[in-house]
């Protein structure tokens, strides 16, 4: 510490102003820092919960489509098989 206080010089005026500007800036920082990380914990539940959901509906359109994909006509191999791919890109779409 001793050493610092031995190398340092007064700041200009102008030093000063900057300084100031910069402490000033870094507090702003500070407070715009805070509401975003509270907007983040209050939002994360919400988009997580809305994530899970939209999951849910895909996970079990999935199910569904891969249901009908894999039983009936389609396991039988006498099946006229262009009419079996126009089927299943109707299930699929």
């Amino acid at each position: 510490m001793q050493v610092i206080r031995l190398s340092y010089r007064s700041l200009t005026p102008e030093e000063e102003k900057h300084e100031e500007q910069v402490w000033q800036n870094w507090e702003m920082f500070l407070l715009q820092l805070q509401d975003a990380a509270e907007f983040v914990h209050t939002q994360m539940p919400i988009k997580t919960e809305e994530l899970d959901a939209t999951f849910q509906k895909y996970m079990a359109e999935a199910v569904q489509v891969f249901t009908q994909a894999t039983s009936g006509i389609y396991l039988d191999p006498t099946q006229n098989s262009t009419r079996l791919l126009s089927s299943v890109m109707k299930v699929c779409y």
